[in-house]
């Protein structure tokens, strides 16, 4: 074959491409289940994390269900629904739907015989998506950890989300005012700007972060508003002793 023909050239390059084509097909079926367990295994240490069980990937997939009893999801009227596989839930695409057609994931994890509900969330930074996962105490309004992490939110700016610092003021902060809904805030300037009986709805935001900031609070309210007719049954049930 004349090597300095077009037509070689053409065929070459096309071989070339089939080629990559191939070898990269290959690579991703072969490394998709690991990526997969991967990903499991950080899903899980993220959830134990916000009930401050702080261990490695490995073992929260070994401990993962000795602490996490049930993972089921409930409707926009509070009941118990049919949500498919909850922990692989594409929660981006579940938020996009009408509320009365959402289901609504829920993990209750037990802790020291205490009872936790962890609400997973899911929404928009500056630059991208940012999610996390939010544990609550048995009384549906005080939060006992959190985890955030995002896409593309910038180093040492929004990117702070998903440092120690930021995760560890919502410790002992309330969701919801006296009005019922979700008053809690990432608080520009710093909760000390606040009034004093406005400051256990809020945490520090962070410098230069102030619109990923925003959109952890907008995050947290579009979310947790969803389960509010879930925690009002679940209080009504408790105070029965249904």
């Amino acid at each position: 074959m004349n090597t300095d023909k077009n037509s070689y050239i053409y065929i070459f390059s096309a071989v070339v491409v089939v080629v990559v084509a191939v070898v990269l097909s290959l690579a991703a079926t072969l490394l998709g289940p690991s990526q997969k367990r991967n990903l499991d295994a950080q899903k899980m240490q993220d959830i134990l994390r916000t009930i401050r069980v702080d261990v490695s990937r490995d073992e929260a997939v070994r401990l993962f269900r000795d602490y996490v009893k049930d993972m089921k999801a409930v409707g926009y009227t509070g009941q118990d629904v049919d949500g498919g596989d909850i922990f692989n839930m594409n929660l981006t695409a579940e938020r996009k739907k009408p509320a009365e057609e959402q289901a609504l994931p829920v993990y209750v994890a037990e802790k020291n015989d205490s009872t936790f509900y962890i609400i997973p969330l899911d929404g928009d930074g500056l630059w991208n998506a940012i999610w996390g996962y939010i544990a609550l105490q048995d009384d549906f309004n005080t939060v006992y950890g959190v985890v955030f992490d995002h896409k593309g939110e910038t180093a040492g700016l929004g990117g702070e989300i998903a440092s120690p610092w930021f995760e560890e003021q919502f410790r002992g902060k309330q969701l919801f005012g006296s009005s019922g809904n979700v008053e809690f805030t990432v608080q520009k300037g710093g909760v000390a700007t606040l009034p004093e009986d406005k400051r256990k709805w809020a945490v520090d935001g962070i410098t230069g972060g102030t619109i990923t900031g925003q959109g952890v609070t907008d995050m947290i309210r579009e979310r947790l508003s969803h389960y509010v007719p879930y925690f009002e049954k679940m209080k009504n049930e408790k105070n029965t002793g249904k």
